[in-house]
């Protein structure tokens, strides 16, 4: 996708009339929560005791609340019946439909250029 694309779609629909960084939080989680389909399957690295990381499949279940997010909104994810949050920055591997890989790359992008 072409990065004028995206960059009108987060301008025209997921940030237009935001005057503050509460108000952009809150229209790229409602962005979010419109366009991610769960649950969806994807990867992260989790830390072993002895301080070695492993990747690990998971089951994505949902957008974590919306209030109080600085860089990065967190995600409810299940591993091994434990459901834990992490930061939608850290998911690796995502099998998801088109709609929700658009919306995390989006997230993703918004990511690296401001932050």
């Amino acid at each position: 996708m072409k990065n004028t694309e995206r960059e009108n779609r987060i301008y025209n629909e997921i940030i237009v009339d935001c005057y503050d960084e509460e108000e952009q939080n809150m229209g790229w989680y409602y962005y979010l929560e419109e366009n991610m389909l769960f649950p969806f399957k994807a990867e992260v690295n989790l830390k072993k005791r002895n301080g070695t990381k492993i990747k690990q499949a998971v089951d994505v279940l949902q957008l974590n609340s919306d209030e109080g997010f600085k860089n990065d909104l967190l995600i409810e994810v299940c591993y091994n019946e434990d459901i834990f949050d992490v930061p939608i920055l850290t998911l690796l591997n995502i099998e998801a439909n088109e709609k929700t890989i658009e919306a995390i790359e989006d997230w993703r992008y918004w990511n690296s250029k401001y932050f």
